[in-house]
């Protein structure tokens, strides 16, 4: 589990990097909901962006650790920004029970939308990405997540 972890927060260290479009702004910030997390939107060349959470989800059955990774289309209206794409999603399931873990690797469908206030730094974003999971077989789940990002 500390492995994945290490190797988690390094990979979306690496969405860190100068891949972003000059003169557009780089988001992080924090959401709630499945996963809960470090939430970061990076502008790629317009109107496509690279979108990334690190976080978790606990239930009664175990605890979970995700990174996703969305590569993203943008549709503006406004202050509104509508989003579309697809990603990649690894997430490490821990049994409280029996002490077992599990990772998967999953192909996410990402839409929702963030909306940029006026004269403040900030935006509120949704997003919501059915899951196809790829572990023994496929299975779908459907994740989301509600947010606040600070723009850099």
């Amino acid at each position: 589990m500390r492995n994945i972890l290490r190797y988690s927060i390094f990979s979306f260290l690496l969405l860190l990097s100068p891949n972003a479009k000059a003169g557009q702004n780089v988001r992080i910030g924090l959401g709630v909901g499945t996963p809960s997390g470090l939430a970061l939107y990076i502008p790629l060349s317009d109107p496509y962006a690279l979108q990334s959470t690190i976080g978790f989800s606990n239930s009664s059955f175990g605890d979970n650790l995700y990174l996703d990774a969305d590569m993203v289309r943008n549709y503006p209206n406004g202050s509104l920004t509508g989003i579309f794409g697809v990603g990649v999603l690894l997430s490490s399931f821990r049994s409280f029970g029996n002490n077992v873990g599990l990772s998967t690797l999953g192909i996410r469908v990402p839409l929702g939308f963030f909306y940029t206030f006026n004269g403040l730094p900030l935006d509120l974003f949704l997003t919501v990405a059915p899951t196809f999971y790829l572990n023994n077989g496929v299975s779908l789940g459907i994740l989301g997540t509600l947010g606040v990002r600070f723009v850099l």
